[in-house]
């Protein structure tokens, strides 16, 4: 499992270009890229919180590294993985990608 370290530089990035799209979105899909975001800063944030064994996510004393993310042979394509993702029937067959945050290996 190759672990691909997530910098600042390419958290900005990806927000600049999800901030160019966001004048096309619809109402819902705002509000649906919106509880997407919730959703992974809830994760985060619990992550250190020893309450949830098995979590996603997991932290380290230091974190100079945003984010490192497990990644698998195979990942789905972002297309596939959001349409399970929020489809309650398929949402069982999403692949989950472990991650930490900080320099820490993730399992």
């Amino acid at each position: 499992m190759a672990e691909m370290q997530i910098s600042r530089r390419d958290i900005d990035s990806l927000a600049d270009k999800l901030a160019r799209l966001e004048p096309e979105l619809t109402a819902p899909e705002r509000a649906l890229l919106l509880f997407m975001l919730g959703v992974a800063a809830d994760s985060i944030n619990r992550s250190d919180a020893g309450d949830h064994p098995g979590a996603l996510v997991s932290t380290t004393n230091d974190q100079s590294v945003p984010v490192v993310v497990a990644m698998t042979a195979s990942v789905p394509s972002i297309e596939e993985q959001f349409a399970k993702a929020f489809t309650p029937a398929a949402a069982g067959e999403v692949q989950l990608l472990r991650g930490s945050i900080g320099p820490s290996p993730v399992d």
